[in-house]
């Protein structure tokens, strides 16, 4: 067995801190901290000491196929789109009210089979995706889009209380691409947001 030293670090996910040190896995990340620059879509973790949260079993979903809408209703291209998916009102308006403000056209669910329902009929560039949701997780939905080759350009950025090394380490592993906790800086939001959205086109464009 490979001793310590000799483990990789899983990579960053987005929000701005140098990635954890080599040796030690995750070692220096608090509940608040934020994690490294925009890479590419982080390869799963092997096992995470310790707990982590349970996923139950994956309700019926609809197939993800990518759907149409790449340009609008002129011919052009279209404006980045953004999916939020928060159960709580008041912080799911706050969100879609930040990214409409930055020039996202954005469409607002409360629950991850709305999420799933969503992705299906329509073209998306980024999802906000809190992790405590109704009907199915926000775990299962981001594992969900990271699986569906049609939804492969798809960003996804956590915007959770869950914040801790479990949580964070776990949405990783699933295929998260930045992590905002709340309470929201919605600085940091917006400014993950315009990354994501920008990394997400460029693989678009490239097919």
């Amino acid at each position: 067995m490979a001793s310590p030293a000799h483990r990789q670090s899983p990579a960053p996910l987005v929000d701005g801190s140098p990635p954890a040190q080599a040796p030690r896995p995750l070692a220096g990340l608090t509940s608040g901290s934020e994690i490294g620059p925009l890479g590419p879509v982080p390869s799963p973790l092997g096992p995470i000491p310790g707990a982590r949260p349970a996923l139950d079993p994956m309700p019926s979903a609809p197939a993800l196929e990518e759907p149409s809408g790449a340009h609008d209703a002129h011919g052009g291209a279209r404006k980045p789109r953004a999916l939020v998916v928060e159960d709580d009102p008041g912080t799911r308006a706050l969100v879609a009210h930040r990214l409409t403000r930055a020039g996202l056209d954005v469409e607002a669910v409360a629950d991850g089979e709305s999420a799933l329902d969503a992705l299906a009929r329509a073209p998306f560039d980024l999802v906000c995706l809190d992790l405590s949701l109704p009907t199915i997780t926000g775990f299962r939905v981001c594992e969900q889009i990271k699986r569906s080759e049609a939804l492969r350009h798809v960003r996804v950025l956590v915007v959770s209380g869950r914040s801790s090394l479990h949580d964070r380490a776990f949405a990783r592993e699933v295929g998260a691409d930045g992590f905002v906790e709340k309470p929201l800086s919605l600085g940091a939001l917006e400014e993950q947001a315009a990354l994501l959205v920008d990394a997400a086109r460029g693989r678009r464009a490239a097919g």
